[in-house]
């Protein structure tokens, strides 16, 4: 059985000590086949510092009005692709915030023409910043990477999808412990993913 592996980032596990995070706050990404064999559907979901920018803020109001979160966040092909190749902002109507926690969420999705149907493409968005966290490190430049097979599977002769997970944009960790929690999964074997925590993680902010 083909499988496309899930793409999560938890950009911001926000950790019970002094924090100063980035404007990112986490977000992932999905991706299905269409009717036509040259294109895909792409979704993301992003959350950002709500206090960060007019750009990222949200209320009551935006979600009424199906307000726009417009951060400068952009989408790349680097695999399949012309390795230059950048592909959507990561633009979303914002559908959730916390203004005590400080952070808005925005979902959207767009169609890729793919170049050349039927091989394996990867996608990643890259911006700044990881969160700085207190002994941890300072902030950081983000990478949140989605490979997309658009070969048919060898079971059932058709295209591929990816699984798709969706979590609050903050979890809340005890600093210095070692943590497990799962992501709730929807897609091709519907199970829960099990993440874990380290109290020494290779990247400042996971």
């Amino acid at each position: 059985m083909m499988r496309v592996p899930l793409s999560i980032s938890l950009l911001c596990a926000w950790l019970m000590s002094s924090a100063d995070c980035s404007h990112i706050r986490g977000g992932s990404m999905s991706w299905k086949p269409t009717t036509n064999a040259s294109q895909i559907e792409i979704s993301h979901q992003m959350a950002w510092r709500r206090s960060s920018s007019s750009s990222s803020f949200c209320n009551d109001a935006t979600i009424a009005t199906q307000g726009t979160l417009t951060v400068s966040a952009y989408l790349y092909c680097r695999v399949g692709c012309n390795s230059s190749s950048r592909i959507s902002l990561m633009h979303g109507k914002c559908i959730a915030y916390s203004a005590s926690e400080d952070w808005s969420l925005g979902e959207d999705s767009f169609i890729f023409n793919v170049p050349i149907p039927g091989i394996k493409y990867t996608f990643r968005l890259e911006d700044c910043c990881w969160q700085s966290i207190r002994n941890r490190g300072s902030s950081d430049s983000m990478r949140m990477t989605m490979t997309a097979d658009l070969r048919p599977r060898a079971d059932t002769g058709v295209m591929n999808s990816s699984p798709v997970a969706t979590m609050s944009p903050i979890v809340r960790l005890l600093a210095g412990c070692q943590h497990s929690f799962r992501i709730p999964e929807t897609g091709w074997s519907a199970k829960d993913k099990s993440v874990q925590g380290l109290t020494n993680p290779p990247y400042p902010g996971f």
